[in-house]
């Protein structure tokens, strides 16, 4: 067939015209904007998109805009954005793409785009103090729950929850209190601890004020944390424990006599005794071994002492881990 402008004889596209044709009397087919304003917080570095800040690259972000703005009858659009940025502007290149029948048309825009500096409403929020939820650690609050408490909050914070923030630390006389941004981020918090540490989680609303004719809420969450952790050495019943793991209000124990291990689904009824730490792990050097006692030295005093096997097993081992009560050792699996 023949294109009815240029005579040009091949396949035609649409409108008896040939390809050539069609882009010179139709293109351009994607109107895309000169210049875009765009919103940037100065603290955060995320950008503002309709009512929402997005803590992703201007490329990203221009590519939202862009798919709302684009008007064209092409398919299978695509588009791929190239920016050199400034302090306060970027020129970018935009090249989109897209199929009419089988032929395909490429197009190139630039846009400049200029940055208003603002700063978004939770950065406003943070360095205001602003919070919905309190946080209070009552018990055995040691660095690591510090730590886990500030890498919750963090991963929240990643995963581009913008109102995942701790606003204030504030240590009391017997436990930490954190001050946090979001009452659904500090009640995850406060789940994740439970699970891990165990404890006993009490939950108070306050009534904070009034905003669009509805009452707004602040949350306490008050975590009392157990004195022992994974790891430690506990009394129960007059017999030494090593405890292998606690998930809310349930314990697993192995029992150092025998190496027999138990659980317990409610720690209420229970009398612990907390009687060593996992640091208080000692290795010993085995002097020889029998089928059912193994003789070792203990560091340090490096007295030999003979001990009973928890189990028939063999050994064949240099050293082994062990705990001490008072007068008491006991053998350690290698593996806890």
């Amino acid at each position: 067939m023949f294109c009815v402008e240029c005579g040009k004889e091949g396949k035609i596209v649409q409108d008896g015209l040939c390809l050539d044709c069609y882009i010179k009397k139709y293109s351009p087919f994607f109107i895309l904007p000169k210049t875009i304003d765009l919103q940037r917080c100065v603290s955060c570095g995320a950008f503002r998109y309709k009512n929402s800040w997005l803590d992703i690259s201007l490329e990203k972000v221009l590519e939202k805009i862009l798919d709302s703005k684009t008007k064209t009858e092409l398919k299978k659009i695509t588009v791929k954005i190239e920016c050199k940025e400034k302090q306060d502007s970027a020129d970018c290149i935009v090249t989109s793409s897209g199929y009419i029948d089988d032929f395909k048309i490429e197009e190139k825009h630039k846009i400049l785009v200029r940055k208003i500096r603002t700063i978004c409403q939770n950065c406003s929020r943070k360095a205001g103090g602003y919070f919905e939820a309190i946080l209070q650690l009552r018990g055995k609050v040691d660095k690591e729950i510090i730590r886990d408490v500030e890498e919750l909050i963090e991963r929240e914070a990643i995963r581009g929850r913008k109102d995942a923030f701790i606003s204030k630390i504030k240590k009391t006389g017997n436990g930490v209190d954190f001050y946090i941004g979001k009452k659904e981020i500090a009640r995850n918090v406060v789940k994740r601890l439970h699970e891990k540490f165990g404890g006993e989680v009490k939950t108070s609303p306050k009534l904070a004020g009034v905003r669009d004719g509805r009452r707004t809420y602040r949350m306490t969450y008050l975590l009392r944390l157990p004195e022992y952790r994974k790891g430690d050495f506990v009394k129960i019943n007059g017999r030494i424990f090593l405890i292998k793991n606690i998930s809310g209000k349930k314990i697993s124990i192995l029992n150092l006599t025998n190496w027999e291990k138990k659980s317990h689904s409610n720690l209420v009824n229970l009398k612990i005794e907390l009687v060593g730490r996992a640091d208080d792990v000692e290795e010993a050097i085995v002097v020889s071994e029998t089928e059912s006692e193994l003789q070792i030295m203990l560091p340090k005093s490096y007295e030999v002492k003979e001990i009973l096997k928890p189990k028939q097993i063999k050994f064949n081992l240099k050293t082994v881990k062990i705990f001490r009560h008072g007068k008491e050792v006991f053998l350690i699996p290698g593996n806890l």
